[in-house]
């Protein structure tokens, strides 16, 4: 995914068409497949692993992020969308929960961290 320059249209485009593709489930689908790479030896398995559960975790820290915001726009006076009270608490549970997730620079500490135990 395009990530390097700031956000614009084009990378909202792309982010949108790929979670319109299917693109959230083709990952999990990768997660879940017991012959994924299984010619491969055992690092090679293991580094694709990690990416892929790195872009899951990325995927869904912006399904989450998305969800939040819809529910936070929903509140907003002028909003026609409207959403039940379940969901508005679902929503508040789910953005404190995304605050928890480690950013990558937090996975570099963390890594160092584990190293020198």
């Amino acid at each position: 995914m395009p990530g390097n320059s700031p956000p614009n249209e084009k990378i909202f485009e792309f982010a949108l068409s790929f979670v319109e593709a299917n693109g959230i489930a083709c990952f999990l689908g990768i997660l879940r497949r017991d012959n994924f790479l299984h010619e491969a030896d055992l690092l090679t398995q293991q580094m694709a692993y990690l990416s892929v559960l790195k872009i899951c975790r990325l995927l869904f820290a912006i399904a989450g992020n998305s969800l939040v915001h819809m529910v936070a726009d929903a509140c907003q006076t002028e909003s026609v969308t409207q959403v039940s009270t379940a969901v508005h608490c679902q929503a508040i549970i789910l953005q404190t929960a995304l605050q928890q997730i480690p950013s990558p620079s937090q996975d570099i500490v963390i890594r160092s961290e584990n190293k020198i135990i």
